[in-house]
């Protein structure tokens, strides 16, 4: 029962949506319906040789399909295209929003490909379900009912044969289909690591050149598709008995109405016209029956994709201080962590008791001696991770009873991977401000940020970039990246490997630029490049999880440890 709650959700978010959508469909059947009927009575007055009956069953005929046709018309070209689509956008409107709010902590172990997968087929498959259920349901049930009514009608006793039969075929193929669903898992399973392994040799086309790795990977795919051939091997043994008990089975049925009814008609006791629309009937049941069969079919199959997604939703939980619980207030003290623990997994703990002081309104720099989570400290401190245990305490406030979404006006969390969409370059850097900006300002921020290629672009902050227009280089979706600092301008803000991709005199030139907002700001730099932290207030160098030196660049070197060392190594020759 919460399973087809579940699944009827959409209706509860939009139910006007799906009342027209019942009118819609709920037309469509009354055509063919209405055939038989026609093809009764026409064959009567034939019969009788009642030429009044005749012409008059024509008129009503006529003004029948003209009204219905009228009806279509209107239904298809207001309604029908919204539904799917309507569908769709009720569910991502939703869900999507919950996504985007998933605890980070679980999320962040998961594959992308896989999430990118599920959650884009989930949308689709839902949306086109909830449509097919309209579209092909709807007329299906209306055509069963009005067949079996005639058949009740015409005869008791056949009427209840063929229902007690129609109840035994849809239990025998319930049980079939269960024993498809295994191998069908199994055939989406193989997909969902095809689609992975299809996208590794897109993300790594060079490394696989230059290895002679080429026939390994593509053995992979071939190993993939394998996999999924001998699923469907498994499963057309039962397709098969799926698919061809019913159709032996409405034939029989055919067979023996017309042995029945052909003897009745013999002896004189039934009209040919019941013959006629009885004949018309059955094949309307017919092709009822396979079309319930199919959709029946297509549902239990796309379910798992939509059962993935309520899985995900399932053992992941929300982020409940998003929006919730006491706003940030800017108090301009400092940022402490007090004996933050975590873990990455069940067996892999990154931090333990760690603790570290953060003042206010300086330059923070945080320098790895080991490669290992550089930033998942980064990640605790700006909120979208959560520690297993331990406070993080910002401006006196502890940042596990602060609603994130008022933290995030004040802070900004610069990435590794640069932040660029499809869009406009205005369009860029304008997404994390709510006013407009003067164009005079903007050109003051290209050159703050070091950004003057946008001037050899050509439509200038009005040019498309990514893929499908110009495409810009890892430096340039850097800058880019370091301008949307200077339009927002956060009170902190958080910086992992900013100049990573940048040369020498490019990092040299934004280090100064950033000097320049820097000033009265709490700044947080994650670096391997010493250069980048050098003019640091205060520079922690971690090993391990523990913080092995501190003090600034001069105090370091005096020391002549680990820092001294790492220094020697980058700028020695």
């Amino acid at each position: 029962m919460n399973i087809i709650k579940r699944f009827l959700y959409p209706i509860t978010l939009d139910p006007w949506l799906y009342v027209r959508g019942f009118c819609m469909y709920g037309i469509w059947p009354l055509n063919p319906i209405v055939n038989v009927i026609f093809l009764e009575k026409v064959t009567y007055s034939l019969e009788i040789w009642d030429k009044v009956l005749f012409k008059n069953i024509m008129i009503y005929y006529l003004i029948f399909f003209a009204v219905f046709n009228l009806l279509n018309w209107s239904f298809r070209k207001w309604w029908r295209v919204e539904l799917a689509e309507k569908t769709q956008e009720n569910i991502h409107r939703h869900y999507v929003k919950k996504f985007i709010k998933l605890n980070n902590n679980k999320t962040e172990t998961l594959w992308t490909g896989m999430l990118i997968s599920t959650i884009e087929k989930w949308l689709t498959e839902w949306g086109k379900m909830m449509n097919l259920l309209f579209f092909r349901w709807i007329p299906v049930i209306f055509i069963l009912f009005f067949t079996i009514y005639r058949l009740l009608r015409l005869d008791f006793f056949y009427g209840a044969i063929f229902i007690v039969v129609f109840i035994i075929l849809h239990i025998i193929w319930y049980y079939l289909n269960n024993s498809v669903l295994k191998y069908r898992n199994q055939r989406i399973r193989e997909r969902h690591h095809y689609a992975k392994q299809l996208v590794k040799i897109i993300m790594s086309k060079f490394e696989i050149l230059q290895n002679w790795k080429v026939d390994d990977e593509v053995d992979v795919l071939d190993e993939n598709t394998r996999q999924m051939v001998i699923a469907n091997r498994k499963m057309v043994p039962f397709l098969h008995t799926f698919f061809f008990l019913p159709e032996m089975v409405i034939t029989l049925i055919k067979i023996s109405a017309f042995w029945w009814l052909g003897l009745v008609i013999l002896e004189g006791e039934l009209s040919i016209s019941i013959l006629v629309w009885l004949s018309w009937a059955l094949l309307l049941m017919s092709g009822a029956i396979d079309q319930s069969l199919e959709l029946f079919k297509n549902i239990t199959r796309d379910f798992h994709t939509i059962s993935n997604m309520w899985k995900l939703f399932d053992e992941v939980s929300e982020i409940n201080w998003y929006d919730k619980w006491e706003k940030f207030k800017h108090k301009r003290w400092e940022i402490e962590l007090k004996n933050i623990t975590y873990w990455y997994n069940d067996y892999e703990k990154v931090f333990d008791n760690f603790n570290l002081k953060i003042k206010w309104e300086r330059i923070t720099a945080m320098v790895w001696a080991s490669w290992g989570w550089k930033s998942t400290l980064v990640k605790l401190i700006s909120g979208y991770i959560k520690a297993d245990g331990g406070e993080i305490v910002v401006d006196w406030q502890n940042l596990s009873e602060l609603s994130l979404k008022s933290y995030y006006k004040e802070i900004w969390y610069l990435t590794q991977e640069p932040s660029v969409f499809d869009g406009t370059v205005l369009e860029n850097l304008t997404y994390a401000t709510w006013k407009e900006i003067s164009e005079e300002k903007i050109n003051k921020i290209i050159k703050l940020a070091k950004c003057e290629f946008i001037d050899k672009l050509p439509h200038w902050i009005n040019t498309e970039i990514w893929e499908r227009w110009v495409k810009l280089s890892w430096w340039q979706r850097q800058r880019l990246a370091i301008a949307k600092i200077f339009l927002k301008n956060p009170k902190i803000i958080i910086l992992d490997e900013p100049t990573s991709a940048l040369d020498s005199f490019s990092e040299e030139l934004i280090t100064k630029a950033m000097h320049n907002l820097f000033k009265w700001r709490t700044v947080i730099i994650i670096a391997h490049r010493l250069q980048t932290v050098k003019h640091a207030d205060k520079i922690f160098v971690i090993e391990w999880g523990e913080v092995v030196e501190e003090g600034n660049h001069k105090e370091l070197v005096k020391k002549k440890g680990i820092y001294k060392r790492m220094l020697d190594l980058q700028s020695g020759f």
